[in-house]
């Protein structure tokens, strides 16, 4: 291993070691997931707030009040809501996402959700 001590800054080191727990946890793998496509629409809090909502009607679904199934979402994400017989505004995301990103998404989901819902 390369002394990195010349090449990155403490700061810099810090980052990359944030990084790595991110990449072990599938929580934050997921949210990272959502962060990067999901949040236009459903908002940061997942609320359903996002700065894109206003332009869907129905409005994105508050996804810390949804009491779907893991199962549900799984599809919901990889189909879109069309398929699904909802929202066409909720794209079909399995060409876009792996099996393991919908399967992290769906784990932080169960984070930010405020209701008890089925597994």
């Amino acid at each position: 291993m390369p002394p990195w001590q010349d090449e990155l800054s403490d700061e810099q080191v810090g980052d990359v070691l944030a990084f790595l727990t991110v990449l072990e946890d599938p929580v934050r793998r997921g949210e990272v997931t959502f962060k990067t496509n999901c949040v236009l629409c459903h908002g940061v809090r997942g609320d359903g707030k996002g700065r894109a909502a206003k332009l869907y009607d129905p409005p994105p679904v508050d996804l810390t009040r949804s009491e779907k199934s893991d199962e549900y979402r799984e599809k919901i994400i990889r189909l879109g809501g069309e398929a699904m017989h909802r929202s066409s505004g909720m794209p079909p995301w399995e060409e876009r996402l792996t099996k393991a990103e919908i399967d992290d998404l769906i784990e932080y989901l169960r984070t930010i959700s405020v209701v008890p819902r089925p597994r």
